[in-house]
């Protein structure tokens, strides 16, 4: 029996951390190849979704790309990988989305 794969939403920093590539060339064939995974890709906005962007960004003080990857992940019943602790901190705490980290938390 197959094992299934969670659902992740992937933030901007973690995707940069994680695949970290140089040059116009280079980014083109990174992202054919990621095209090619496994990976659902969203396209689409709807007014309820917007109405919970707007939740995350008035009452965290996030970014508006962040607040659509909240809203992304609590959409989807998924998992935010991410490296940005001190963007997301005050989320993890609620304990309403569930949180990977790519980097160890600094001690600072």
């Amino acid at each position: 029996m197959g094992r299934k794969v969670g659902k992740y939403v992937i933030d901007a920093c973690a995707l940069i951390a994680f695949l970290r590539v140089s040059g116009e060339q280079e980014a083109k064939e990174l992202i054919q190849n990621i095209i090619k995974l496994p990976i659902h890709f969203i396209w689409t906005l709807d007014v309820p979704f917007l109405e919970t962007v707007g939740k995350y960004k008035t009452s965290f003080r996030i970014s508006y790309a962040d607040a659509f990857v909240l809203a992304l992940a609590e959409r989807e019943d998924a998992s935010i990988i991410s490296t940005d602790y001190h963007e997301f901190a005050a989320i993890e705490e609620t304990g309403k989305l569930k949180f990977y980290w790519l980097r160890k938390k600094s001690s600072s």
